[in-house]
């Protein structure tokens, strides 16, 4: 089988932050391989940023000058303020949240229509494998115990395969789910995932496994936009499956994310405008270095926050935003996101294709309320195919298009 030399960089690529994901425990070194990845396709970001410049998709556009936007303020915030001194930190910490950005990009500029397809071709049997094997896993584990499911609610018991937590589980089943419906439609694996979306027993998935119907069937009544009632509808959605995560995670004064993000918003005033820079606050690296904040904050006092156990500290991502760049920092952020699902909603993909796509940044958008999950591995391969897609059905997408 011939494959194309321009498919092995970006293949490797994508089959190492698998690997990251599943031998991370036994290889501790995996761990950072996103990291390393994001140094690779910097090179191609930018080369591909300042060749194409007029060229390139509007959406693309917006992404790259928010990013670089939202890297100098927090830059400026890191200098001014001294708040980390650790320099180090402070690197480590502009790699990991620039990651989620720089790799999607530098895979956009580094694809073409021949590289992109193949590498779906390569990677479907494997996506098959991976969804029909968690699904017998999922349907033994509910009555034997085969070391795959955490807890246990209502009878019913939480899976999560061989990932090791229920949310990167849940992330790489729509990974592998675009995968396979990139090539031909199949409502099989839309059922298949949705029934091991749920048996994660987590609210994100199970809100994913009632909307995706709903997207699917509005898509299907040939419609090329979103409504605004569609919005509605959604979050309705969100409201009545997420209960249990908005009665534990906002209305509990003493839950460790309403913890973080009242004081995220306490950090971005104290701080105002700029917020307190890379390494400071609710960040990986910010947790690993422990950050001088979280010290005047009392955090070393709290359960899961202290300097020993930082198992909480890394449970956010908003609230990371917010304390670390500021009020501004988070309406960038937000745009950037708005604008990929822009890129997403104006590609040429197929209308059934589409709809999976949507419903997982909505997914995405979802879990990142309560989670850092903007920063993991997983989210970053999604982010990854979601692109290898978009550039197998819109080979070159132009200013105007």
């Amino acid at each position: 089988m011939k494959i194309y030399k321009s498919t092995v960089f970006p293949l490797i690529v994508i089959l190492s932050l698998i690997s990251a994901v599943f031998l991370v425990d036994y290889v501790p070194i995996l761990q950072y391989a996103d990291e390393l990845v994001t140094i690779l396709l910097l090179p191609y970001m930018v080369l591909g940023t300042i060749k194409r410049c007029a060229y390139i998709d509007k959406c693309i556009r917006n992404i790259i000058f928010l990013f670089v936007l939202i890297g100098l303020i927090g830059i400026a915030s890191t200098v001014l303020n001294k708040v980390q001194p650790d320099k180090f930190a402070v690197c480590l910490d502009i790699l990991t949240l620039s990651k989620i950005i720089v790799c999607p990009i530098g895979m956009y500029f580094l694809l073409n229509e021949h590289n992109s397809e193949e590498i779906i071709r390569i990677l479907t049997p494997m996506a098959k494998f991976f969804l029909w094997s968690g699904l017998a896993c999922a349907l033994v584990s509910q009555f034997l115990n085969i070391g795959m499911t955490e807890y246990e609610r209502n009878g019913i018991k939480s899976f999560y395969f061989i990932v090791g937590f229920q949310h990167l589980f849940s992330i790489l089943v729509l990974c592998a789910l675009l995968i396979i419906l990139s090539r031909k439609y199949d409502l099989r694996y839309i059922l298949i995932a949705i029934v091991q979306m749920i048996l994660t027993l987590k609210g994100p998935s199970i809100i994913w496994s009632v909307t995706i119907l709903f997207i699917l069937y509005y898509f299907k009544r040939d419609r090329e936009k979103i409504g605004k009632w569609v919005y509605v509808v959604l979050l309705l959605f969100c409201i009545i499956f997420g209960q249990f995560q908005i009665q534990n995670y906002f209305l509990n004064d003493t839950a460790p994310r309403l913890v973080l993000l009242n004081y995220g918003l306490k950090t971005a005033l104290a701080y105002f405008p700029l917020g307190s820079g890379f390494a400071t606050y609710g960040s990986p690296v910010a947790a690993s270095y422990y950050s001088p904040l979280y010290q005047l904050y009392g955090f070393n006092n709290k359960y899961g926050m202290s300097k020993t156990d930082t198992s909480f500290l890394n449970d956010n991502y908003w609230p990371t935003i917010i304390g670390q760049f500021g009020f501004l920092g988070l309406i960038i952020a937000l745009i950037i996101f708005v604008n990929f699902f822009y890129f997403v909603m104006k590609s040429n993909l197929r209308k059934e294709l589409k709809a999976v796509t949507i419903s997982c940044l909505l997914f995405i958008a979802i879990h990142s309320l309560g989670s850092s999950i903007f920063t993991t591995n997983a989210t970053l391969i999604l982010f990854i195919i979601m692109v290898v897609i978009i550039k197998m059905y819109d080979t070159e997408v132009e200013e105007g298009r």
